[in-house]
């Protein structure tokens, strides 16, 4: 071996032996989900899909197939379904269902939204009053009318938009407990093959609170939803990003050994690195300074991430349950368009190695609220380089049973084995430059945008492989199965 690749290899081992998260042979399998659904359900999802604006639009539809989404999460609103006493209005609900299904994705509808009249306390004075907790008669009626209209077509269920934050529940988490109880026994009864989400939650503790007054019996999967670890400032300019030597080429078409794809629908090419929809300076009149942008932190990102999971996942723990966990809202966090491409990888697979067995990404199109820049498209639906790398994402992470941390620490190197059907895929990035062991029969190495390679001389020489903050996607023939977790602590 060549002395020049022998420092840095000892290097790299000496550091990793230092890494702060470091992990030894810390398994994580989607079996909970599996045995729940019966079946490897995607882990890939977005919200409003087919509510927006846009949708109609001629190269929607392709760049909804080519993104590889597999889940539209809606929300079922029962004050639109049902102004009036027992006056329906199935119009909007059956558009979502249809075109859902048009679109070849699974549907997760969210049953929320207080009809007025249905109201538990009708004198309560709110600004909002849909966010009320509704009388319990009208919302066991509510559940099974819905149930029974869609049961042939519609098997999982949440409940409730995040009852955890006053904006959207004005009710306790007793209060809440009562209400999910009522949609679990209603939906079930309706379908005894309907699979029940409790509503999305950001608070662990809160969550908590629910297990120990009895939510438990009443749910299949619990989800939460990432909000970042700050407020969102005025969005950075997408100019102001570095062009990574794996960014976006401009010549986009499909290789052989490519991941992504073909080209964009509709001859809509790649979108330049300035928002098409960001506003334009008024210079007619003089504006007031605006404030800095904070910059995007990615590793305070990523450190919420495994924190809020692994804090949901041990209250579960702690009442003896063994439920999956879908984060149902994730990404809506401004970055420029290269930095937002690497951050979905390192989001999704920090997630799914922590537990969460599918991820729901919170905007498809840039701007949908308050012209962040945060969706898979830009708003005249060209794809950013996020869209490319959800893509591939999407096609060689979409059938893995379970995950492996080899390191892991979100200011330095991280490695997770995914373990699929019939392939082991490795998804490694380190804030500095070191180098990692390349896994026996490997078959291709591919960045973030599908582009796969092969090994240089070097790394065959080497056995190992340079990582940056730019991740990596490696993927290998399976030699072993990982072996599973002790469960024998965790009960039904």
């Amino acid at each position: 071996m060549h002395i020049r690749y022998v420092i840095p290899i000892m290097a790299a081992l000496l550091l990793a032996g230092c890494t702060r998260y470091a992990v030894e042979d810390k398994v994580f399998n989607r079996s909970a989900t599996i045995e729940v659904t019966s079946s490897i359900v995607s882990p890939f999802g977005a919200n409003g899909v087919v509510t927006h604006p846009q949708a109609a639009a001629a190269p929607y539809d392709l760049q909804v197939t080519l993104a590889g989404i597999g889940w539209n999460r809606e929300t079922i609103a029962w004050d639109a379904i049902e102004p009036k006493f027992r006056e329906h209005d199935w119009t909007r609900t059956d558009h979502v269902v249809e075109r859902t299904k048009a679109f070849g994705l699974d549907l997760l509808p969210v049953l929320g939204r207080c009809a007025i009249w249905a109201r538990h306390d009708t004198n309560a004075e709110t600004e909002n009053r849909t966010i009320q907790p509704p009388n319990s008669i009208h919302w066991e009626r509510h559940v099974k009318a819905v149930v029974d209209r869609y049961k042939d077509r519609i098997r999982f269920w949440e409940i409730w938009e995040r009852p955890d934050d006053p904006d959207y529940f004005e009710g306790s988490p007793g209060q809440y407990v009562g209400l999910l109880k009522t949609a679990y026994t209603q939906a079930r009864q309706a379908d005894r093959n309907s699979i029940i989400l409790m509503g999305t939650t950001t608070d662990p503790a809160w969550f908590e609170s629910t297990l120990a007054l009895g939510a438990g019996k009443y749910f299949d999967i619990a989800s939460v939803a990432f909000t970042g670890v700050r407020p969102a400032p005025a969005q950075a300019a997408e100019g102001e990003d570095e062009q990574d030597e794996d960014a976006v080429e401009a010549d986009d078409t499909a290789e052989t050994d490519d991941v992504g794809g073909a080209a964009d629908a509709g001859g809509a090419a790649d979108a330049p690195e300035t928002d098409p929809g960001a506003p334009e300076a008024n210079n007619e009149e003089e504006q007031p300074p605006a404030a800095a942008p904070k910059p995007f932190d990615e590793a305070a990102e990523l450190a919420a991430v495994i924190d809020q999971l692994d804090r949901f996942g041990a209250a579960l723990k702690k009442h003896k349950m063994r439920k999956p966990i879908w984060v149902t809202s994730a990404g809506s966090v401004p970055a420029p368009a290269e930095a937002q491409a690497r951050f979905l990888v390192k989001l999704h697979a920090t997630a799914m190695a922590h537990g969460a067995d599918c991820v729901f990404w919170e905007n498809l199109v840039s701007g949908r609220d308050g012209g962040i820049a945060d969706g898979l498209l830009y708003p005249d639906l060209s794809r950013r380089p996020a869209a490319k790398a959800y893509a591939t994402l999407s096609k060689l992470l979409g059938c893995v049973t379970s995950c492996r941390i080899v390191a892991e620490d979100p200011h330095g190197l991280n490695v997770y084995e995914f373990t699929g059907l019939n392939e082991l895929v490795i998804v490694a990035w380190s804030r500095l430059k070191q180098i990692m062991p390349l896994p026996p029969n490997l078959k291709m190495i591919y960045n973030i945008y599908g582009k796969g390679r092969t090994l240089d001389e070097g790394e065959e020489e080497t056995g190992a492989l340079i990582v940056s903050s730019q991740p990596v996607l490696i993927v290998a023939e399976i030699t072993e199965k990982p072996e599973e977790p002790d469960d024998d602590d965790l009960v039904e």
